[in-house]
């Protein structure tokens, strides 16, 4: 009878900072939970002390310098080899190691590094070894001088890495303008015995308003906290922290000072969390048919996908059925009927704040996990953006990175769209009366949104190759529904002077022809 290998114990190389030892922390107590032994943690000595709020960790100490990777490796061989444990290096930044910056954040990049990662963020950050007496002497000690009873918002302004210039310019606005309301704690300055000792004083709090910091990560140990985050994207996105559910607000550094106003009011109503809903519409119905077997399988696992996403509690869902369709293209003598796209959107959009935003999908496309985040970023920007899928052959599992889904085929068309309902209904008398799921309808919507400032959200749909309606032998050309969009089409390309071959102009400026279509 043949026994199993064991599977290896993990050795972690994550030297520090204090924010990326956090980020790998939920990874650790997976391993731990799933194997019954603890991984090994291998962390730089200035940041040993966070690791004495877990007990699910065996520290392995690096002494030297937390940059110095290549060292650090060396080590670890050596006692991977002692003990017979798997290597992960999930550090992304040191001296004489190369990072690809596949994913949209450093801290999902550190998750993909694993050889079957889990999604990022679906694990919990917990501290299963506090101390009481110390949280609470921690506690007393920030609120010493606050008035009893009256609710506080912790400030966390600086940082090392990624350090926040508006520091002081910021605190001061918010006791100017919340000060009577609310008490404001400052902790940019102050240690605690142990870092994670702040946790009683977040968990107490009204809001935290916090730079691209330790604090910021420590943050996901308390879910429910309200936070303000403020997020660094020099030298790019990708180096700035991921988008959390608790997340109420984010702001960019340099949208700074600009956005004091903005993180005032968010702050005040940091308990009621008006955010904007994601409303979700796609078409439900099949017009004069049925959808076939594989058809329904490929749209019950997308579905699985949307699942996931929706979890965040910013989503709902406004199918467009059948009853809700007053025309389509079986007017116009289609032989496979399909609604008007405004008649979908327009669905979604109804009764709605000029703040929701509209996220219009095709049924069978897969998210990727972080989409929520993306979404709302982009919204709170530009208002508006569109998505390129990934194509597979075949989808066996759902994919848990946007580095994953990078691994299939581009393609042309898009099959996800997301705008704000302002934006939507101040923009849609300029898109033509076009069908949805006939030739061009989604060219030029790509080409509106980039007209008006937005762009592509990459590698944030996919979708498992089929047989396509289009493949058959003349339906493109023939099809009365695809004759329509491509009359509407080319007057709209005439109109605005843009050019119909799309690939041609990825970088449009928003507003603006190009010189070429100009002429």
């Amino acid at each position: 009878m043949n026994q199993r290998t064991p599977m290896k114990r993990n050795l972690y190389i994550q030297l520090g900072r204090i924010g990326d030892i956090l980020n790998v922390l939920p990874l650790c107590l997976h391993d731990f939970e799933t194997t019954g032994e603890r991984p090994v943690l291998m962390v730089a000595a200035q940041f040993r002390d966070v690791l004495d709020g877990v007990t699910y960790v065996e520290p392995l100490i690096w002494h030297g310098d937390f940059e110095a990777v290549a060292g650090a490796f060396v080590l670890a061989e050596q006692v991977a080899a002692e003990r017979n444990l798997a290597i992960i290096c999930t550090q992304i930044y040191g001296r004489q190691l190369w990072t690809e910056e596949a994913c949209s954040s450093f801290l999902r990049e550190s998750w993909s590094r694993l050889p079957h990662p889990p999604i990022w963020g679906s694990l919990p950050l917990v501290f299963d070894r506090r101390d009481v007496t110390r949280e609470t002497h921690v506690k007393r000690q920030l609120l010493k001088r606050a008035e009893p009873g009256r609710p506080y918002v912790v400030l966390a302004l600086n940082g090392t890495s990624s350090p926040f210039p508006f520091y002081s310019h910021l605190s001061n606005y918010l006791r100017t303008k919340l000060g009577k309301s609310l008490e404001f704690i400052d902790i940019s300055g102050f240690t605690a015995p142990r870092f994670f000792d702040l946790l009683l004083l977040l968990e107490g709090a009204h809001a935290l308003v916090a730079v691209d910091s330790a604090v910021l990560h420590l943050a996901a140990a308390v879910p429910r906290l309200p936070v303000v985050a403020l997020i660094t994207r020099e030298p790019s996105r990708w180096h700035g922290s991921a988008w959390r559910p608790q997340h109420i607000a984010r702001h960019f550094y340099d949208e700074c000072p600009e956005a004091f106003a903005n993180i005032v009011e968010t702050v005040k109503r940091a308990l009621v969390s008006e955010r904007p809903t994601i409303r979700h519409v796609w078409t439900h119905f099949v017009p004069g048919g049925e959808r076939d077997q594989d058809t329904r399988r490929r749209i019950a696992f997308a579905r699985s996908t949307w699942a996931l996403e929706k979890m965040t509690g910013v989503w709902v869902d406004l199918p467009f059925e059948e009853q809700h369709s007053k025309r389509s293209s079986a007017e116009l003598g289609d032989e496979r009927p399909v609604p008007y796209l405004k008649d979908v959107i327009d669905h979604a959009a109804a009764n709605a704040p000029g703040t929701d935003a509209i996220a219009f999908t095709n049924a069978d496309v897969c998210f990727v996990p972080g989409l929520t985040g993306w979404i709302l970023d982009r919204m709170a920007r530009e208002g508006c953006a569109f998505t390129h899928r990934r194509d597979f052959r075949k989808l066996g599992r759902t994919l848990v990175s946007e580095a994953e889904a990078r691994r299939g085929s581009w393609y042309a068309g898009s099959d996800a769209f997301f705008f704000t309902v302002g934006w939507w209904k101040k923009h849609r008398d300029e898109f033509p009366d076009m069908l949805i799921g006939r030739e061009q309808a989604d060219e030029v919507l790509r080409q509106l949104v980039k007209r008006h400032g937005g762009g592509e959200i990459r590698d944030a749909i996919y979708h498992e190759k089929h047989p396509s309606y289009w493949e058959r032998d003349g339906v493109l050309q023939n099809n009365r529904g695809n004759q329509h969009n491509r009359r509407l089409a080319r007057r709209w390309f005439l109109r605005t002077g843009y050019a119909p071959n799309d690939w041609q102009w990825w970088a449009l400026p928003g507003g603006s022809a190009p010189a070429a279509a100009q002429t």
